[in-house]
C-alpha cells in the first residue's frame, strides 16, 4: 500500500480505497527478455513490480531502469492512450501486481471521477484562502536553497507549520545584473503559461500564482519542493539508476511543458 500511495494518479485515493485496490490486484510473472508492454500499444493495465528488474525503452533507447516496487502503465487506469515506452524484463524473472481499468472501476468506480472530486476539494480549499498576491499572503517556514538569482523557500498556505507549497523568489536587482536573467524570465513565462493551461502531469509541480513584490518576482508552487537538480549534484556523482530516472522524469516534464509554451 505504501508504494501505491506514491503513484501519481492514485494519490487522491483514501486508505480504505487503497486497501480495496490491494485486494483485487492480480499477480503476473514474466521471464528475461519478455516485453511486458510495447510502445505504441493501447494501455490496458497498471503494473507494480513486486520483484525483478526491467528497462523502459523509448524508440529503442533505454530511458529508465526498473526494479522492485517501481510501477508503470498507471495512465491505463484513466484512458487507453498508447504506451509511451516498451518495458523489457532484464532479470531471470519479474513478478508484477496488475489491475485493469475495468476491474478498477468495478470496485471503486472511474478513477477520473475520483481525481475530479479530489481536485474540486483542493480548489475549494485554495479559494477559501484566496490566491496569494504577495509574499505576505503565505507563511514562510524556511529557506531550502539559495542561488545567484534568489532562493526557494518552503511555505504554508494555511498558516500552519506543515509545508504544503514552496515559493521561488527572484530578486529584481539580481535579475538586472546577472547573465542568468534570461533563464529567470523564461521560468516566469513558463509559470504563467502553466497557471492558465491547467495542465496535469506527474512530472510537473503546478504553480498556484505568479506575483510581484517591490523587490522581487515570485512563483508559488503547489508542493513542498526543497531544491533542484543542482542541489542533488552538490554531493558528487549520482548513481546510474537514479541519474537515468531523473533524466527520464525531466524529459517527460519538458514534453508536457512544451505542449503549453
Amino acid at each position: 500500500m505504501k508504494t501505491l500511495r506514491k503513484v501519481q494518479v492514485l494519490t487522491s485515493l483514501t486508505i480504505h480505497q487503497l486497501q480495496r485496490l490491494c485486494d483485487i490486484l492480480c499477480e503476473e510473472t514474466y521471464s528475461m527478455g519478455d516485453e511486458v508492454v510495447v510502445q505504441g500499444d493501447a494501455g490496458e493495465k497498471f503494473f507494480l513490480i513486486q520483484s525483478g528488474q526491467g528497462q523502459a525503452l523509448v524508440d529503442g533507447t533505454v530511458v529508465m531502469n526498473l526494479r522492485d516496487h517501481d510501477y508503470f502503465g498507471e495512465r491505463a487506469l484513466i484512458s487507453k492512450e498508447p504506451r509511451a515506452a516498451t518495458v523489457v524484463v532484464t532479470s531471470p524473472t519479474m513478478t508484477c501486481l496488475t489491475i485493469g481499468k475495468r476491474a478498477f472501476e468495478d470496485v471503486l468506480g472511474p478513477l477520473q471521477d475520483i481525481i475530479d472530486e479530489d481536485r474540486k476539494l483542493r480548489e475549494s480549499r485554495r479559494k477559501s484562502h484566496l490566491a496569494p498576491t504577495t509574499s505576505q499572503d503565505v507563511t514562510a517556514l524556511g529557506i531550502a536553497q539559495q542561488d545567484d538569482l534568489g532562493f526557494i523557500s518552503t511555505t504554508s498556505l494555511t498558516g500552519g507549520n506543515n509545508a504544503d507549497s514552496c515559493l521561488r523568489t527572484y530578486h529584481k536587482v539580481d535579475l538586472c545584473h546577472s547573465n542568468l536573467h534570461l533563464a529567470a524570465v523564461r521560468s516566469l513565462d513558463v509559470g504563467n503559461a502553466l497557471l492558465t493551461s491547467h495542465i496535469t502531469s506527474p512530472y510537473i509541480i503546478s504553480p498556484i500564482s505568479v506575483f510581484n513584490d517591490p523587490s522581487s518576482v515570485n512563483i508559488l508552487y503547489d508542493g513542498a519542493v526543497v531544491g533542484d537538480i543542482g542541489m542533488i549534484m552538490e554531493d558528487g556523482a549520482i548513481p546510474e539508476y537514479d541519474s537515468k530516472n531523473i533524466a527520464g522524469c525531466i524529459a517527460l516534464g519538458l514534453n508536457a511543458v512544451h505542449q503549453v509554451t
